[in-house]
């Protein structure tokens, strides 16, 4: 079966609690579960960045019904491409609130988005390594 990774960002068109994005994240979770799908979101500053994994068309297809969903607006597609490995295999949908997990003061750097957007190029490498370092680094990190 061929899969694809895809990488998001997007800002979320209201303020969203900790329980709200615990209740996302299960939701996704649940959903990821029945389409063979892994993935991790990252929350900060009301922006959303988001790991999706699994079969190609299936990430076409969520793609489509991220782009209109209410709860976010401006999605920007950061990339999206085939891959060999998964690096979310265990995790249906992580979920980190970088505004509220005190874990993370323990990191001397941790890029924004809009930092991250800048030092994109054509290929992921650069996404794919913040998210590495998000899935290594963090064993708290809540995964449904």
């Amino acid at each position: 079966m061929e899969i694809s990774r895809l990488v998001y960002v997007s800002k979320a068109t209201r303020p969203m609690s900790r329980s709200d994005l615990t209740a996302l994240a299960a939701h996704c979770a649940e959903r990821n579960g029945e389409r063979n799908v892994s993935g991790i979101l990252l929350f900060s500053s009301g922006h959303f960045m988001q790991a999706l994994e699994g079969p190609t068309q299936t990430i076409v297809e969520l793609l489509k019904k991220i782009t209109k969903d209410t709860r976010h607006t401006d999605v920007e597609q950061l990339f999206i491409a085939p891959t060999t490995t998964r690096i979310f295999d265990q995790w249906k949908m992580g979920m980190l609130n970088l505004d509220q997990d005190a874990d993370l003061f323990r990191f001397a750097f941790i890029p924004t988005v809009q930092n991250l957007r800048e030092k994109l190029t054509t290929n992921d490498s650069t996404a794919i390594t913040l998210l590495r370092e998000f899935r290594t680094q963090l064993p708290t990190v809540r995964a449904a």
